[in-house]
């Protein structure tokens, strides 16, 4: 899906679910990517948050599963800020990235439903 910024109805990136050998069954593993120009800003961090919504309270899975480069700190903080855990490191080629998890209770006992964003719009 699209993420749009609502001030400038612009296009800035992307956000959606993959199938992935890392997820099991009542699991999705989800993907986001943001124009460089919008990092830093937390427009991947409101993205997320609207389809981590969606998934739980339409019970699409239990758990959701992703994956980040080991280097980028900033997804790291994103992550970490939405009650996602680390649950260990995988060789992808020539670089290594990050797996992190939520279930649904970590998300409900951390934020509840209903969590809102105003930025973007998906």
């Amino acid at each position: 899906m699209g993420i749009i910024l609502k001030e400038t109805d612009e296009l800035v990136g992307t956000v959606g679910f993959i199938i992935s050998k890392h997820c099991k069954q009542g699991t999705i593993e989800i993907a986001i990517a943001i124009k460089p120009a919008y990092w830093k800003n937390g427009i991947g961090k409101e993205a997320s948050i609207t389809l981590i919504n969606a998934v739980f309270e339409n019970n699409f899975a239990e758990t959701i599963v992703g994956r980040r480069h080991i280097d980028n700190h900033a997804s790291q903080k994103c992550t970490h800020s939405l009650g996602l855990e680390e649950i260990g490191k995988l060789k992808e080629d020539l670089r290594t990235a990050v797996m992190f998890r939520l279930t649904k209770a970590t998300w409900i006992k951390k934020h509840g439903f209903f969590y809102t964003t105003h930025h973007s719009t998906i």
